[in-house]
């Protein structure tokens, strides 16, 4: 092992959120970052099904809720 129980782990190109995954399954914390809008809303959606954990932003919205606001957004 080259991080400890509890420790972040960063993936900068964090692409369908594998590393984040393997984080979690670790006993680690992630933190991610993506580009593309695509890719960050597939990681997403696989780490929520997989964990059971929604994500939340820091101001309280769930992913659930970006979503419909995009979706309004778009009408």
């Amino acid at each position: 092992d080259c991080s400890r129980p509890g420790d972040i782990v960063l993936d900068p190109c964090a692409g369908s959120g594998t590393v984040l995954l393997a984080a979690h399954h670790a006993g680690r914390r992630g933190a991610a970052i993506e580009i593309d809008p695509l890719y960050v809303d597939t990681a997403i959606r696989r780490i929520e099904a997989v964990t059971g954990l929604k994500a939340t932003l820091p101001d309280g919205r769930t992913f659930q809720q970006v979503e419909q606001d995009r979706s309004t957004e778009e009408q």
